[in-house]
């Protein structure tokens, strides 16, 4: 960017990274953040895919009215699925694509939802493109260990979109995490889950 005599976009590259790094370093030894900062996290990614691919990726983040900012997630789990709808979905579509985060309080757990415009599972396997990472792997496996210790199970469940002619339409995920969900391990479990 530098050296295409764009200072102003290299500017605005750098301060997007920056906001990136610090939200993802943070305290690396704890491995859960709040909803806030998991919000905070996922825009500054998307600030830098816009960056990327300029008028071609667009995405917006809207929560609901009374969600708790404050609840805890496992970290990169919103950022994730958007990072995996812009590798999949978006970018290999010519004309770009957008992103909706979407967040609500329902009765008794949080609802997100990520969805894109992209070209879908089917067309992304189609062209080459691998399923999905490792990244959401990770995210399944830290679910299904902390699903363990509570009652209530937290999870996901990705689902293809398609338009009224039945053409592959994007992607959506939907992550359930119910309000009285736990991350942290009872006093000694982790050892004996081990």
């Amino acid at each position: 960017v530098i050296m295409k005599g764009s200072a102003e976009s290299a500017y605005d590259y750098i301060v997007a990274l920056s906001g990136l790094l610090r939200s993802a370093i943070g305290d690396g030894s704890i491995m859960i953040r709040t909803l806030s900062d998991e919000i905070d996290f996922v825009r500054w990614y998307c600030e830098l895919q816009k960056l990327r691919f300029r008028e071609r990726f667009t995405y917006s983040v809207d929560i609901g009215e009374g969600t708790d900012m404050q609840r805890m997630l496992p970290k990169m789990t919103i950022q994730t699925f958007v990072e995996n709808s812009v590798k999949h979905g978006i970018e290999n579509r010519r004309e770009g694509g957008s992103i909706g985060v979407r967040v609500d309080q329902l009765n008794d757990a949080l609802l997100i939802v990520v969805s894109d415009n992209g070209v879908g599972r089917e067309a992304a396997a189609a062209s080459g493109i691998k399923g999905f990472g490792q990244g959401i792997r990770t995210i399944e496996r830290i679910f299904e260990f902390m699903n363990r210790f509570n009652r209530e199970k937290a999870g996901f469940e990705i689902h293809d979109l398609f338009d009224a002619s039945g053409n592959a339409a994007g992607t959506e995920i939907r992550i359930i995490v119910p309000d009285i969900y736990r991350f942290d391990v009872p006093e000694g479990k982790e050892a004996k889950e081990k």
